[in-house]
């Protein structure tokens, strides 16, 4: 799953409590004060900064469901 961590009220962080670690997630983000040291310590499993660059978004996604 593809989450905008962005989102407002951090429903993105609450998506990943909910789900937890039965689905692999990926966060996106735009930069401000949500690094990878955050949505990796919230339950991501990935993380990429906007703007995404498509070639690595299939990567971790090719990743991420070769592991799940």
């Amino acid at each position: 799953m593809i989450a905008d961590v962005t989102l407002p009220n951090d429903e993105g962080y609450r998506l990943v409590r909910e789900i937890g670690a039965r689905v692999p997630m990926l966060a996106i983000t735009t930069g401000s004060g949500d690094g990878p040291d955050r949505t990796l310590a919230a339950g991501f499993r990935a993380h990429l900064r906007k703007p995404v660059d498509p070639w690595e978004l299939c990567r971790l996604v090719a990743g991420l469901a070769r592991k799940a």
